[in-house]
Parts: structure tokens; sequence; C-alpha cells
């Protein structure tokens, strides 16, 4: 042989070929989707909005414990808002309602309340009382894969049965 060929020879057996490199990315691509499919999966649109209710009921129920002062829940069109009671009349305890997820809305199981009357202000659907006792009427979270019927409970825990969604 030549050294000219030696040298050729050499360089063919170094580095990756291309089908080793493909193979290689192949694998790589086969273990993240492994690893993917065992990832749990993003909560039903319904159940995550639940969280989130649940989780701003237990605030109001302490706010309304810890101020002394009754707080409630007004149902909107696009999600629910934090309403206090004072001068009277049922205000907004923040400057921003609620938006839900879009596609979920929040409604009650029965029609809504009538005005409140002199005030022309409808009557919030949840309302904590100074001790954190609740009065609430039946809800029900509406999306487009399904509904869910939440119960809130005296004491303000909100409850619902997830093993159908």
């Amino acid at each position: 042989r030549t050294p000219h060929t030696q040298r050729d020879a050499g360089r063919a057996t170094s580095g990756f070929s291309l089908l080793e490199a493909l193979v290689a990315v192949f694998l790589l691509a086969l273990a993240a989707m492994v690893i993917v499919g065992t990832l749990p999966g993003r909560p039903a649109a319904g159940i995550a909005a639940a969280e989130r209710l649940r989780h701003d009921l237990e605030d109001i129920r302490d706010r309304a414990i810890i101020s002394g002062q009754a707080q409630a829940i007004r149902v909107t069109d696009g999600g629910y808002e934090h309403l206090e009671w004072g001068n009277a009349n049922w205000q907004p305890a923040t400057s921003h309602a609620v938006r839900l997820d879009q596609g979920v809305t929040l409604a009650r199981e029965k029609s809504k309340p009538a005005s409140r009357v002199g005030t022309g202000t409808a009557q919030p659907e949840i309302v904590f009382d100074p001790t954190g006792i609740v009065a609430a009427p039946g809800l029900i979270l509406i999306w487009e894969g399904g509904n869910l019927p939440l119960s809130v409970l005296p004491d303000g825990q909100l409850k619902w049965d997830d093993s159908n969604v």
C-alpha cells in the first residue's frame, strides 16, 4: 500500500457514520417519548378552575374570620369576584375579578337570586359570615369537555367528585 491509501483508510474508521448518528438521535427521541408519557397530564380545565376556587374560598373564609366582616363571592360572566359587606352594601374587595380559563364557566345550579331590595345589587352566591360559616347554593363548572358539580360545605370547604371527569 501506498502512504496515501493508508491515510484515507485511517479517516474512514474515525468518528461516527451518518447511520450511527441517526440511530443515536432515534434512541434519544424514543427515550424522551417514554419519559413524557409517564408525566402526569394537565388536569381537565374544570378541575383546575375548581382547585383555584377552593383556594380562594379558603382565603375569603379566613379573611371573614380575621376581619370580623362578612365576605362573599359573586359569580360573573367570565368567573367570579370577591366582595365584602360595608356601608350597608356589597362592595368589591379586590380591584379585579377572577377570570376563568377560556371556555370554562361557573354557574349556579338554580336560578339567579333576585336583586337586594332598594339597591339594585344582585346578591352574591357564596356568603361567609364573620364566624366563617358559609351559605351557598350548589354550583357547577361547565367546559367543553364536561361539567363538574360543586358543593360548598358550611365550613367553606369546596367538594366535588371528579371520578367522571
